[in-house]
């Protein structure tokens, strides 16, 4: 369908799904600096095919969730006001300044790009909110630390990135959650970050999600990104550390992505970049492989004592097998127990 055929129809423009209306109307910058339409990738793909009103997800940083959620923002945006029906207060919660200023860049951006027939008129456009004159639907991006936000008015999108950060108190996280509608209501609340360890309030929210509850967790492995690669995917690597092997083997990665892994983990500690080294345990923490050792420390240790980490393994993986954590020249192993 071209885009003057959708013009011509309201109905057809509503029915749209959020892929095809990312491909119309949404453009983003590449990290070439391209202006390109908005394609979904992996991990966006598997959020969106979820539909979880409330979810909270581990994984790597840029993961792609925070563009994933400005664009369906720009979505719910443009039909309420194309339609008149719904007045929507939508935030984006952060953990630093820049990173607050750098979201709502992006969402100006989408709209600034967005066909005239089809851009909503802007009520107010600040570096921090952006509201518009129809419906009087927001778009509004704060930062952890220096408000209390959600305690006095209804937030019909939330989403907190990076929520593992300390300023995301369990005091705050609270007052967000509560002002967020139900989801038989329609409100989504989206919880997201890298780990910080086995503690705190993220650590806490994510070990406890249940299968019979609202909320859904999902784990999100570095190779969902599309981008993570370098070189040619068929290229001879020599020889494989034990980890690689068991990547391509278990989880089918390709070679292109070892050798992003390889080259990511000598940027994040070259003094130490050797298989077992400190380079690929802070490599698994900030672009985790698994849940489990997403939550451990960049030393190799775990923040907190090995008995009240065993405690929770079972709640992290889902099954009441249980693991022997030992210490040996200053690094830690987990085996299961016999």
């Amino acid at each position: 369908m071209t885009l003057g055929e959708l013009r011509e129809s309201r109905e057809t423009l509503g029915n749209l799904s959020f892929a095809e209306w990312c491909r119309y109307f949404v453009k983003i910058t590449d990290k070439r600096g391209r202006l390109i339409p908005f394609v979904l990738n992996t991990m966006q793909r598997k959020v969106d095919a979820l539909g979880a009103k409330r979810l909270i997800l581990l994984g790597p940083r840029q993961n792609g969730k925070t563009l994933h959620f400005l664009a369906a923002a720009h979505q719910e945006i443009v039909l309420a006001e194309l339609f008149g029906d719904r007045s929507l207060n939508i935030m984006v919660l952060l953990h630093d300044e820049k990173a607050t200023l750098t979201a709502l860049g992006r969402f100006a951006l989408m709209m600034k790009l967005t066909p005239e027939w089809l851009r909503p008129e802007m009520k107010h456009d600040s570096i921090f909110e952006k509201t518009f004159a129809r419906t009087e639907s927001r778009v509004f991006i704060q930062t952890a630390g220096q408000v209390a936000p959600g305690q006095s008015y209804t937030n019909h999108r939330v989403l907190c990135s990076e929520a593992a950060h300390p300023k995301f108190t369990d005091e705050l996280m609270a007052g967000v959650s509560e002002s967020v509608p139900p989801p038989e209501f329609g409100g989504v609340l989206i919880v997201e970050s890298v780990s910080y360890g086995p503690e705190g309030q993220f650590y806490e929210r994510y070990v406890s999600v249940r299968d019979d509850g609202i909320w859904k967790k999902m784990f999100v492995p570095w190779w969902w990104a599309d981008d993570y690669r370098r070189g040619d995917p068929q290229a001879r690597l020599g020889t494989l550390w034990g980890s690689e092997k068991a990547l391509m083997e278990e989880e089918g990665l390709r070679a292109d992505q070892i050798r992003w892994r390889r080259d990511k983990i000598y940027e994040l500690c070259p003094g130490d970049c050797q298989e077992g080294g400190v380079g690929e345990a802070i490599f698994q923490t900030q672009y985790p492989e698994d849940e489990v050792t997403a939550f451990l420390g960049s030393s190799g240790k775990p923040f907190i004592a090995p008995r009240t980490l065993k405690r929770h393994l079972s709640a992290i993986t889902g099954t009441a097998k249980t693991c022997e954590l030992k210490e040996e020249n200053s690094r830690w192993t987990m085996e299961a127990a016999a």
